[in-house]
C-alpha cells in the first residue's frame, strides 16, 4: 500500500538490490590542432648576381640571396623589371643564408633596373646597370655592395671575382650601382658606396695651370740658350 504523506514502508515484498549510482563517464575533450603559423610575407633579400648577356647555350638569370636567419617562403614575391615594363613572379623557398637562381627571358643586353617586391608589394631591393658586358660574364655583388663583372659566373654559389691576363682595365664596364630599398635599413657598410665624380671645372682649371706653367719654363729655357 502506498503511504503518501508517511514514511515509506514495505512488507512482505522482495525487491531487487538498487543498483550503485555509476557516475556519468566524461566525454573526452577533442584534440586541439596546433595552429599553422603564418608564412612570413617579407625579408631581407638582396639581387646578388646577374648573367644578361648570355650565349647561344644558356639564358639570362638572377640569383637572389636570403640575409634572413629563417627560410622564406617566395610566394607572391616578384621581381620587376623596370625599363622593359616585365613582372617576374616567383615562388619556392629560398634557405637561410642561401641562394636560388630565377631565369630572366629578353633580358636587356646594355641596361636594365631590377627591382624586389615581397609578398605585401613593397619594394625591398633594387640594382640598375647600364653597361653591355661580355658573352656569358656576370656582374657580382662583393662586401659593401661593390659591384664587378667577373668571366666565372657561380649560379647558387658563393661570388668569385676572376678577370683572364690579357684583359685590359679600360675594358671592364663603369661599376654598377646598387640602391638598396629594403625597409629599415640603415646606409651602413652594406649600403651604396657611389663615389663623388670629379667636378669638370676643377680638371679645367689644373689643365690650364699645368699647360700655362710649361710655357712659361719652356721660354725661360730658350732665353737662356739665346743668352
Amino acid at each position: 500500500f502506498g503511504t503518501p504523506g508517511q514514511e515509506n514502508s514495505v512488507e512482505n515484498v522482495i525487491l531487487p538490490p538498487a543498483p550503485s549510482p555509476i557516475p556519468p563517464s566524461p566525454s573526452p575533450s577533442p584534440k586541439l590542432l596546433p595552429s599553422p603559423q603564418a608564412k612570413p610575407k617579407t625579408g631581407k633579400v638582396i639581387i646578388n648576381e646577374i648573367l644578361y648577356n648570355p650565349g647561344k647555350n644558356s639564358q639570362p638569370w638572377i640569383e637572389l640571396k636570403n640575409q634572413e636567419t629563417k627560410a622564406l617562403d617566395l610566394g607572391g614575391w616578384k621581381i620587376v623589371q623596370l625599363q622593359d615594363k616585365k613582372d617576374v613572379f616567383l615562388e619556392g623557398t629560398i634557405p637561410v643564408a642561401g641562394y636560388k637562381v630565377f631565369p630572366l627571358l629578353n633580358l636587356n643586353k646594355n641596361s636594365e633596373t631590377l627591382q624586389i617586391f615581397d609578398g605585401e608589394d613593397k619594394k625591398i631591393f633594387e640594382v640598375k646597370y647600364s653597361s653591355p658586358i661580355p658573352i656569358d660574364w656576370s656582374a657580382a655583388r662583393f662586401e659593401n655592395s661593390v659591384w664587378k663583372i667577373t668571366s666565372q659566373p657561380t649560379p647558387e654559389k658563393d661570388n668569385v671575382y676572376f678577370v683572364p691576363e690579357g684583359i685590359k682595365e679600360n675594358f671592364v664596364p663603369q661599376e654598377l650601382i646598387p640602391e638598396i630599398g629594403f625597409e629599415n635599413a640603415s646606409p651602413t657598410a652594406d649600403g651604396p658606396i657611389n663615389p663623388k665624380p670629379p667636378d669638370k671645372n676643377n680638371l679645367l682649371t689644373i689643365g690650364f695651370g699645368f699647360s700655362l706653367g710649361l710655357s712659361l719654363i719652356f721660354v725661360v729655357l730658350k732665353k737662356k740658350l739665346i743668352i
